[in-house]
């Protein structure tokens, strides 16, 4: 579900993990609070690396590259963003309020805990936002932009709360190999191989990645190969067997199987479908 109405420049959408996944950074000027429903997911805010469950917030300020790496399995995900220049007015409360956000003064990103009391406030706002883009009665932008005020509130209150985590000594490294992956999946990647790139033995890399991705390394790298390589049949520029080879496929027959099994659909009929 995807629902956005000009002119408020607000999106409420509910994502699943095929739609998170991809190999590149991705930033924009809006900010976004995304909300865990069910799963989970590690996800890089800046420099930061964050391992969210189902509950817990996460608040990126505008223009802060991010890049989601869900869970194997199911993962739904609320990610609510807005321009916080439509929020802006005359007076005191854009000066103090509305400007540091633009300026980027606001501390954050940002992990809110699932079982506090601002995590439930922001949680109740992100569900009423969502609900009144989608109902559009009369008088649907005061009601958006009210809760977006109420949102804001909540996590001006929290304050030092909204300074990222002390960070996992393993972060750095899986981050690492997080960016090798991305940068080389045209190429063999293999544990030993990754293993190297974070300084860690395979045995242990195997474990800090499981533990703070949630998901085995040849698990994620095969779906960071299938999910390029969707984008790829998208752009429709590119022969099927090429664009196996780009993501690491040697054996075309095997890509197509793989691909089948995650998408339903072969690469050629997605090819079809998008034309």
């Amino acid at each position: 579900m995807e629902i956005q109405l000009a002119p408020m420049p607000v999106v409420c959408r509910t994502l699943d993990a095929g739609a998170l996944a991809a190999p590149g950074m991705d930033s924009h000027k809006e900010m976004e609070v995304d909300l865990v429903l069910s799963g989970a997911l590690a996800l890089e805010a800046g420099e930061a690396l964050y391992t969210l469950g189902e509950g817990d917030i996460l608040v990126l300020p505008p223009n802060l590259p991010h890049r989601a790496h869900p869970a194997g399995g199911m993962l739904e995900l609320q990610s609510l963003t807005f321009d916080p220049a439509a929020l802006r007015s005359t007076g005191e409360v854009t000066r103090k309020y509305i400007e540091p956000i633009l300026a980027g003064r606001l501390c954050a990103p940002g992990l809110i805990a699932r079982d506090s009391f601002a995590g439930a406030q922001v949680a109740r706002s992100m569900q009423a936002i969502c609900e009144a883009l989608d109902a559009r009665a009369a008088g649907w932008e005061l009601a958006v932009s009210g809760e977006l005020y109420f949102l804001l509130y909540h996590l001006y209150r929290l304050g030092k709360g909204l300074q990222p985590p002390a960070q996992d000594p393993a972060a750095e490294g899986v981050r690492q190999v997080l960016d090798y992956i991305a940068l080389h999946l045209d190429e063999p990647l293999g544990v030993e191989q990754l293993a190297r790139i974070s300084g860690y033995s395979p045995s242990h890399l195997m474990h800090v990645f499981g533990r703070m991705i949630h998901t085995p390394i040849r698990q994620y790298v095969l779906a960071m190969r299938l999910k390029k390589a969707r984008l790829l049949l998208e752009e429709g520029r590119m022969p099927v067997a090429q664009v196996a080879a780009q993501v690491g496929f040697d054996n075309p027959s095997y890509f197509i199987k793989v691909f089948k099994r995650r998408y339903g659909v072969t690469p050629a009929a997605l090819r079809r479908m998008e034309k």
